[in-house]
């Protein structure tokens, strides 16, 4: 089965905090997101359906600017020795949501010129 996205993705690797429904804090490494999502890497495997809290750090002119999102798990799956899990965002600002697609479009420019 082949899986549809509404929006290009690219790589990212930083560390992100993320609030677990239960309300335990754990730090994460971000592998990829789009305007839709996001996957993070972690050592224990996200609750499938649970809601999350995101905080992030996204490459901005003139620095780095921080997001703060909600997302879903809809996937989990043990890769390596970490868990790699995807998060379809539910409540996204359009500050959030702008600042997610201009580094999306940085890095696929750069993509494009080193290729």
């Amino acid at each position: 089965m082949e899986e549809k996205r509404e929006q290009g993705r690219v790589r990212i690797d930083r560390r992100a905090t993320i609030r677990l429904s239960r309300g335990l804090r754990v730090v994460v490494r971000t592998v990829e997101i789009s305007g839709s999502g996001m996957s993070f890497r972690y050592e224990a495997p996200a609750e499938i359906g649970a809601l999350l809290e995101i905080e992030l750090g996204i490459p901005a002119p003139g620095g780095i600017q921080a997001i703060k999102v909600q997302g879903k798990v809809f996937h989990s799956h043990l890769i390596g020795n970490e868990f790699h899990s995807g998060i379809k965002f539910v409540s996204l600002g359009d500050a959030e949501r702008l600042a997610i697609l201009r580094f999306i479009k940085v890095k696929e420019r750069q993509r494009l010129s080193s290729s």
